[in-house]
């Protein structure tokens, strides 16, 4: 009983030193947010957008609010190209508004664009059903 009494305590100390470093981070974070206002706007409001939903999400899940902080660290290191695309919105992915992206450029003339097929679909070789 004592162990399991000593496991609950340690268990709910490490728990709150897991929220703390979360918010610490943040805190640490929001300054070099703040600083690049007025010199790159693009990336400030990438950058300031997840900070704003790490902050949201810190009181309550600290896998999420740390989710959300390495995306905005990476708003500040990456390139633009790289940090948008790489996180386009909280909770991207599956059933999100985001649209995939299509190739860059255009097929060379007379020729038609490639035919995308879905990854769990037969494929054109499959024979229909009678």
């Amino acid at each position: 009983m004592r162990r399991f009494v000593t496991m609950c305590v340690a268990l709910l100390l490490a728990s709150t030193y897991a929220h703390a470093a979360c918010r610490d981070d943040l805190r640490q974070l929001k300054p070099r947010v703040e600083r690049i206002k007025f010199s790159d706007k693009e990336r400030y409001a990438l950058a300031n957008k997840w900070l704003g939903a790490a902050e949201k999400a810190e009181p309550h899940d600290e896998v999420q609010c740390q989710s959300y902080y390495i995306r905005a660290l990476r708003a500040l290191k990456q390139p633009m190209d790289g940090a948008t695309n790489n996180t386009a919105v909280p909770g991207g992915g599956a059933g999100s508004s985001v649209a995939p992206v299509g190739p860059v450029t255009q097929p060379p003339v007379g020729q038609a664009p490639p035919r995308f097929i879905p990854p769990t679909s037969m494929g054109p070789t499959a024979q229909p059903k009678k």
